[in-house]
């Protein structure tokens, strides 16, 4: 007997027009890049939970409040297509690795959601650092409101 190992990837509705999911400035950057292509593909909330296993309502969460999981974030993207990988740091990349990779960014550039997605990726650091820092100011304004 075979099994099609990808069957949840099937789609069973019709072409609705075009995605109504818009893509969160202030998310984090792998939650934009699943919400980049939740909209490319026309993929809806519930057929991301479907194929993913993560809940609907944690993936509408990564819009504002919540930082997604690295399991959570991996699943996503797997559904969607995507592998998350950990590579090395550009500086560190052996000199053919840096111009293939120069390569590909300048191919990507083209494509504005990916070209941001990857640059919203590499500025990671520094926005998890900003958002920490919101939160505490947000924390502070709370604690002082209440007394």
């Amino acid at each position: 007997m075979l099994v099609n190992t990808k069957i949840n990837r099937v789609r069973l509705r019709k072409y609705c027009g075009p995605s109504k999911i818009t893509v969160p400035e202030k998310a984090n950057p792998l939650a934009r890049l699943v919400f980049a292509e939740m909209k490319r593909q026309r993929i809806s909330y519930d057929e991301l939970e479907a194929m993913s296993g993560v809940l609907r309502c944690s993936v509408k969460a990564w819009r504002a409040e919540n930082q997604p999981g690295l399991a959570s974030i991996s699943a996503a993207l797997g559904a969607l297509g995507w592998d998350l990988v950990a590579v090395p740091q550009f500086p560190v990349l052996p000199p053919e690795a840096a111009d293939a990779l120069e390569t590909l960014g300048r191919h990507l550039r083209s494509d504005q959601a990916y070209a941001a997605a990857l640059m919203a990726a590499a500025s990671y650091p520094e926005h998890s650092r900003q958002y920490m820092a919101e939160q505490a100011t947000r924390n502070l304004a709370k604690k002082a409101a209440a007394q």
